[in-house]
């Protein structure tokens, strides 16, 4: 017996908000699978309430980064004082309910306002009890290391990750259009919560940071910005190890056995969920992989420890030869609704226009074995041909996580800048790998 994956094998305002803008003729990512409009922005807040588990003082969070072995990044400046959250946002035409962490230095804020950071955060499972904001220490994590360095950080758990009910709906990762419309919903509520009920002062604007699953949430969240949250004034994003293109990640982790082919299970499994009764798991999956699944969605645990018998690592014991066929040769024609959807949630193939660009630091890991960076390469550079302004920093010698823990520095900096105007001209090309500034001495 062995853990598969997290469950999937297994995450009150007191004034009105202003009024909102109504957002342009966004696309909805339908794929001919289901009938549905996007509504106009949500985002009005329900309830907030303490969070002690990432309610910390600077003295303890240098305790904890010598307990866990992270004493080579750069050292807290602040401790954090956390809430967590629930708002309203919509999923497929209707509205739902969604939660999220805020997240406070301690001590006085700059003279304009802590700066604002909307942090989208990796894979923390599949089911409602693996959401971040439930005190979930290796999560939550993601959002103390922004808040610990100066920033009022406005965590969204993701819809379908509930921290504190049962979720109203699946989440489906590596959905572009439930992640984005979620976390500008999140960013709403968080800073209304942030101005009124907490008496908080913020700076204006807002940067982005998210790392592998959150890279691509952080990716689409400024592709939905100008559609959906035109009124943010979106200053920066930080993307780490994104899987840019998932159609590529599903050919490549589907053409040979790596550490990132698993999570093509919770990738597919949500998006079956979402697009309902018109597209199974099934022609992904192994029989007996499909019929475990949907033992366990029938009878979900009631948290995120899920253990069962997970098959051994080859690739005709987890998904089907047709889907395997599809992947090896990049033709999904096959399979007409997984074409579309691998399509749709793609920033390069996306339906949804680029209308504006962002300055846009994107971190690689050398060794990455979960989003291998060569795979994504082809997708960053056609983004760099259709004018986004994307800027490289590849880790020698990083894995999937360490990436993000080794950047720091530069991803602090990087934001500094451009929240200050001191950003230069990025030149949008692929870039050597290099000793990032936190990688840790030998």
């Amino acid at each position: 017996m062995r853990r598969l994956l997290p469950f999937f094998l297994a995450a009150c305002a007191t004034t009105g908000p202003d009024p909102l803008p109504e957002p342009l003729d966004i696309p909805e990512l339908t794929c001919g699978l289901g009938s549905w409009s996007i509504l106009p922005p949500q985002g009005t807040p329900i309830s907030s309430s303490p969070n002690d588990m990432w309610t910390i003082s600077q003295d303890g969070y240098t305790t904890l980064f010598d307990v866990f072995g992270l004493d080579y990044l750069p050292a807290p400046t602040h401790g954090t004082i956390a809430h967590t959250f629930r708002y309203v946002t919509q999923d497929r035409g209707e509205t739902v309910e969604a939660t999220g962490a805020l997240l406070l230095p301690d001590g006085a804020p700059p003279a304009d306002g802590w700066p604002v950071m909307l942090l989208t955060h990796s894979f923390a499972g599949s089911a409602g009890p693996c959401a971040p904001s439930a005190g979930r220490l290796e999560e939550g994590i993601e959002p103390a290391l922004m808040a610990m360095h100066g920033y009022a950080v406005i965590a969204p758990d993701y819809i379908g990750l509930d921290g504190t009910a049962s979720p109203p709906v699946a989440h489906s990762p590596q959905n572009a259009e439930q992640t984005a419309l979620g976390v500008w919903d999140a960013w709403r509520a968080g800073v209304q919560l942030f101005t009124d009920d907490l008496d908080v002062p913020l700076d204006v604007g807002v940067v982005i940071w998210g790392a592998s699953q959150g890279g691509h949430a952080a990716l689409f969240a400024e592709r939905y910005q100008p559609w959906y949250a035109p009124e943010a004034e979106l200053q920066a994003v930080v993307a780490g190890t994104p899987p840019m293109d998932v159609r590529a990640t599903m050919n490549s982790i589907l053409s040979a056995w790596v550490d990132g082919t698993p999570l093509a299970l919770p990738t597919s499994v949500g998006w079956s969920q979402w697009y309902g009764d018109a597209v199974d798991h099934a022609d992904i999956l192994a029989p007996e992989v499909a019929a475990a699944v949907d033992d366990l969605l029938a009878s979900p645990p009631d948290d995120c420890s899920f253990v069962g018998e997970e098959p051994p690592d080859a690739l005709d014991a987890w998904f089907t030869s047709q889907a395997l066929a599809a992947a090896k040769a990049d033709d999904w024609s096959a399979l007409p609704a997984w074409d579309c959807i691998l399509d749709a949630h793609s920033l390069p193939t996306t339906p949804v226009e680029a209308l504006d660009t962002t300055p846009t630091l994107t971190i690689w890991g050398e060794v990455d074995t979960i989003v291998d960076p060569s795979v994504q390469r082809d997708a960053f550079e056609a983004l760099c041909a259709d004018g986004a302004d994307l800027r490289w920093l590849g880790c020698a010698g990083a894995g999937h996580a360490e990436a993000n823990l080794w950047s720091l520095p530069e991803t602090l900096a990087f934001l500094a800048d451009a929240r200050e105007g001191r950003l230069e001209s990025g030149d949008c090309r692929w870039g050597t790998y290099v000793t990032c500034q936190a990688t840790p001495e030998e």
